[in-house]
């Protein structure tokens, strides 16, 4: 090893050689200086998860030093402590209350609603367009006709009225039952078979938010039926009301002595023909 290479051993006196300026660009302890930058930074102390028989930290126990506030003791010395400080610091699962769901619901719906009366009135002035084109001779009404009927039944899919969130009136149902309509419905089941439950209508928000009368899902707010026509709260054997205490107001209000769908003469008991047929 060169002289300046190499460090002086035990008591061995130090050269009182003067470096040349080669000597002195060149360190004289180049291992020692390059082992400095090599350093690596203290241990950080060493982490073994929680044992039943020591005190609990959160969230794992130092064997060493560690700093203030980084491993801090929780209080009693059982893992029970710990299992439950844990769990603490999860994130609540978010709860869904009913009311806000059906607040979802309606606000939907009302939009829904709203998006079909702005397409209704964009067809109305579109239409009128329409209308002063052929006033006009701009074009004619045989070749408009020709093409409306190539299109018509793609028009009627795409703005079906039964997309339009109906609700019936806001009066409270249950102060109707003094305009009760009194009608021997009992006696006349067996000419009339309850049609009046196959009738499609829409119920008020008071029978929303009261949960009881079941409506539509597709079809919001009518009443729900079943597959064979009837309300879905009409007894299969007896045709009977099952929800006759919170029946809608439509239902309270009706009377079907003048209603011709029903019957040809009420006071005579000539039901129609074509109740089989009646699909509201």
């Amino acid at each position: 090893m060169p002289e300046t290479m190499r460090a002086p051993a035990g008591n061995e006196p130090r050269s009182s050689h003067t470096p040349t300026a080669s000597a002195v660009s060149q360190p004289k302890w180049p291992i020692h200086t390059a082992a400095l930058a090599r350093r690596a930074p203290p241990a950080a102390p060493r982490l073994s998860p929680v044992d039943s028989d020591t005190p609990p930290f959160l969230p794992l126990r130092a064997t060493g030093t560690a700093s203030p506030g980084v491993c801090r003791p929780l209080p009693g010395g059982r893992r029970a402590d710990h299992d439950r400080a844990m769990s603490m610091m999860a994130a609540p699962e978010p709860v869904l209350e009913p009311a806000a769901v059906l607040s979802g619901f309606h606000e939907t719906f009302r939009r829904m609603g709203l998006n079909t009366e702005l397409t209704i009135q964009l067809a109305a002035q579109v239409f009128a367009l329409v209308e002063v084109l052929i006033a006009r001779g701009v074009i004619g009404l045989d070749e408009l006709t020709r093409r409306q009927r190539a299109l018509e039944e793609r028009l009627r899919a795409d703005s079906d009225a039964d997309n339009v969130v109906q609700l019936a009136d806001e009066s409270d149902k249950y102060a109707l039952d003094t305009e009760r309509v009194e009608i021997d419905c009992a006696d006349r089941l067996p000419l009339c078979h309850a049609a009046c439950c196959r009738l499609r209508f829409a119920l008020s928000r008071q029978d929303v938010e009261e949960g009881t009368v079941q409506w539509e899902i597709a079809r919001p707010y009518l009443n729900r039926r079943r597959e064979d026509g009837y309300c879905v709260h009409s007894a299969p054997d007896t045709r009977s009301c099952q929800v006759y205490d919170q029946r809608p107001g439509v239902c309270r209000r009706y009377d079907c002595r003048n209603d011709s769908r029903i019957w040809l003469d009420f006071p005579n008991r000539i039901p129609n023909p074509d109740l089989a047929t009646l699909t509201p």
